[in-house]
């Protein structure tokens, strides 16, 4: 180890604390945020964190969390964009939450609560913004 001086090593520790101040307030607002889906009528308002993943199949998407699984009629590259970086979409039908992945390979996601289809083309990307996801959020 190499000898610091106190400078050197407040600068390092007010960065670190910065960056951790960041992470935080980043996570804060991912926890808060919400979107809107309408079913038969019905507007719900479902947690962007509680989104485990979200399929689509003949125009209907499905959102699955934890709890529930809630359907209605759109594009899955809207609730992409809504979503934000937390989420990748692994398949042209599916969309999966990189927070409930528990284990992966070249061709299927598995999840807390289910799993996802991998396509090829996306597999090595998938392992790169995954890595990425998991610098982000893990301290």
């Amino acid at each position: 180890v190499k000898p610091f001086s106190k400078e050197q090593f407040d600068s390092i520790l007010c960065r670190a604390v910065k960056q951790y101040q960041e992470f935080n307030a980043i996570s804060a607002f991912q926890e808060e945020k919400y979107i809107l889906v309408k079913a038969r009528g019905v507007c719900t308002r479902v947690r962007v964190a509680d989104i485990v993943y979200a399929e689509i199949f003949n125009r209907k998407i499905t959102i699955h969390t934890m709890e529930e699984d809630l359907e209605y009629y759109g594009k899955i590259s809207e609730l992409e964009r809504q979503a934000g970086k937390d989420f990748y979409r692994t398949h042209r039908a599916y969309l999966v939450h990189f927070r409930y992945v528990v284990k992966y390979n070249a061709s299927m996601v598995y999840l807390e609560r289910g799993t996802a289809m991998m396509s090829k083309g996306r597999f090595s990307d998938f392992v790169k913004q995954y890595l990425k996801y998991n610098q982000r959020t893990m301290f």
